[in-house]
């Protein structure tokens, strides 16, 4: 009870000053417990081995690195077999992290798999040592994606490859390989179809698509069909679906098809931005392709001398407290002076 009282206490960040003490006696009544075989042997190891883990966490709390790096050591040289060794090197690798040692933060983590190859917890650690190399920034980005390709074919049935693949994918287009992220993104859609995460990889899919058609109006045609589709999905979170329907009419709109490419952000404004409580449960994302959806149909209307619909449209994303207000505002005003 008293480990279990004192990680709760860690979770909970409350003050511990004398924990390092509290920990050392739970360790010295588990070391007498264990002469007078009071509980089986198994279960001490156990014990022992999460008491130790939990003293490296106190000594990270209190920021005393060399004795949470000795409490490490002695874990995983008198306990290695133990679930809490193996999770020790997460614990480590999230430390050096926090403390922007992010080199040797992915290193502790890929020697988690490299260590253990077998545990149960290898495939987080690939996954999350390729995050982490993702994150040193644009000259990584190459490692991460062979990290996160070592994961899909070392744990090919784990939860984790579709997220794998979906980042994989975003950091193919990040590097401007659009083609190589669309081969991605079309072998989650077609091999996974019911997957939850299916809609990011349909609307990632598309966006290669509009990279790779620039001025192609047949491919143009295609990723407006593929995202015609994705609107029509039944549950599609409402900020997928108000980006999807800009880049959908954006498609239309390179096709020179402008009356139907006004059409799907008038639909998406009727359906997706009807009114306050709808827009304020949009997050960040899908607040930018409101605004972007309004300011784009307010220029449509306003260039079809439509100037009391822009109006109302350009009022509307104000009403929203949405990205562009200022820009809204002027275009309000710049419609007044032309109508005077």
């Amino acid at each position: 009870m008293r480990w279990l009282e004192l990680n709760l206490a860690l979770e909970l960040n409350e003050s511990m000053p004398d924990a390092p003490q509290q920990v050392e006696d739970l360790l010295a009544r588990l070391a007498a417990m264990n002469a007078s075989s009071e509980q089986s042997s198994e279960e001490l190891k156990i014990l022992a081995a999460e008491l130790l883990q939990l003293k490296v966490k106190v000594h990270y709390r209190l920021n005393e690195i060399e004795n949470a790096l000795s409490a490490l050591a002695e874990l995983r040289q008198n306990h290695a077999e133990s679930m809490a060794a193996q999770r020790s090197y997460l614990l480590e690798a999230s430390e050096l992290e926090l403390r922007g040692q992010l080199q040797e933060a992915q290193a502790v983590m890929l020697k988690l798999p490299m260590d253990y190859p077998e545990s149960p917890l290898a495939p987080q650690a690939i996954f999350e040592g390729a995050m982490i190399c993702q994150s040193r920034g644009l000259d990584f980005y190459v490692e991460a994606i062979k990290l996160y390709e070592r994961l899909a074919n070392s744990f090919p049935q784990d939860v984790l490859i579709y997220e794998a693949r979906l980042r994989q994918g975003d950091l193919l287009r990040l590097l401007n390989d659009f083609a190589g992220a669309r081969l991605v993104y079309e072998t989650l859609v077609n091999n996974e179809p019911d997957h939850p995460m299916r809609p990011l990889a349909e609307l990632s899919r598309a966006q290669c698509m509009l990279a790779l058609a620039k001025k192609n109006t047949d491919k143009l045609a295609e990723a407006a069909l593929v995202l015609e589709r994705l609107v029509d999905m039944p549950d599609l979170d409402l900020n997928f679906r108000v980006e999807s329907m800009f880049k959908w009419s954006f498609a239309l709109e390179g096709q020179g098809l402008e009356d139907q490419a006004r059409a799907v952000l008038v639909q998406s404004v009727a359906s997706n931005l009807r009114d306050v409580k709808i827009a304020s449960a949009l997050d960040v994302t899908g607040r930018y392709w409101a605004a972007r959806t309004l300011l784009k149909l307010g220029e449509r209307w306003t260039a079809r001398g439509e100037f009391e619909e822009a109006k109302t449209i350009y009022r509307k994303l104000i009403a929203y407290n949405l990205p562009g207000r200022g820009l809204a505002q002027a275009r309000i005003n710049s419609i007044q002076i032309i109508n005077n």
